[in-house]
């Protein structure tokens, strides 16, 4: 795919090897002990399947602990790099607004198609749509870099305007992210770069996850519902994930 050429984000599809991989057991090949430590721990799976389900539907949309993701910021960084650096080659004009609805657009597609999110980043609404509560904080002034390994910011905020611009001090570290990541953000960086401010402003407040979070009497800094993010809603594959983020092994940053 030519650089100028990006894929567009509703016409993505699966073409990497990053799909599920399954478990198959060779019931034959162990003893009978075996095969009921594994009946047992398939019923207890399913019990606490059942019980997370019951959990969520007792569950309002109001969003807890319980539907929030750990975020990668390891990925929030070197994927909001690969963008500044990307809109920087295409001399296109990526403002801080402009990035939180590319990496929102990123992270919807993988979502939808892989059955993951690029970031694991949380959302909440804004007048200009939805945007990453962790990407918020680490592009503002404020943000402890230390944490990620780093004394200072990967990038400087120019204010032109009345608009922020992040300008990348450095390249996106490409060991932290899969090809399929960078799939999902070319083809959202690509929708972003070819509508305007206003129709892109039109477009995700649109968006099902977005309608939900300003309609339910908040507004703005309501924080949308994971679950209504994917355009089919999955909620045990989005159980899974919120769980997998608090509990799934990170490894050190390295630059």
């Amino acid at each position: 795919m030519a650089k100028n050429d990006p894929k567009p984000l509703l016409t993505l599809v699966a073409q990497s090897g990053e799909q599920p991989s399954r478990l198959i057991v060779n019931l034959s090949a162990i003893s009978r002990w075996q095969r009921t430590s594994l009946a047992i721990t398939d019923f207890l799976l399913t019990v606490s399947r059942g019980l997370r389900k019951i959990f969520r539907m007792t569950q309002s949309a109001e969003v807890n602990e319980f539907l929030s993701y750990v975020p990668k910021r390891d990925k929030v960084t070197e994927g909001a790099l690969w963008l500044l650096e990307r809109a920087q080659e295409d001399r296109q004009a990526m403002t801080t607004d402009r990035l939180a609805t590319t990496m929102f657009l990123a992270d919807k597609a993988h979502l939808d198609v892989y059955g993951r999110p690029v970031f694991f980043d949380n959302y909440v609404a804004s007048e200009n749509g939805p945007e990453g509560v962790a990407a918020t904080e680490m592009l503002g002034s404020t943000y402890d870099w230390t944490s990620n390994g780093s004394h200072v910011a990967p990038w400087t905020i120019d204010d032109a305007e009345s608009q922020s611009l992040p300008r990348p001090t450095r390249s996106p570290n490409m060991r932290r992210l899969s090809e399929t990541d960078v799939e999902a953000l070319e083809s959202a960086l690509g929708m972003v770069i070819n509508l305007d401010a206003e129709q892109l402003r039109l477009f995700t407040h649109r968006d099902k996850a977005y309608v939900a979070a300003w309609d339910d009497g908040r507004g703005a800094g309501s924080r949308l519902d994971p679950r209504l993010i994917p355009d089919a809603r999955d909620d045990e594959m989005i159980d899974d994930l919120l769980y997998a983020s608090r509990h799934a092994y990170v490894a050190p940053y390295r630059k």
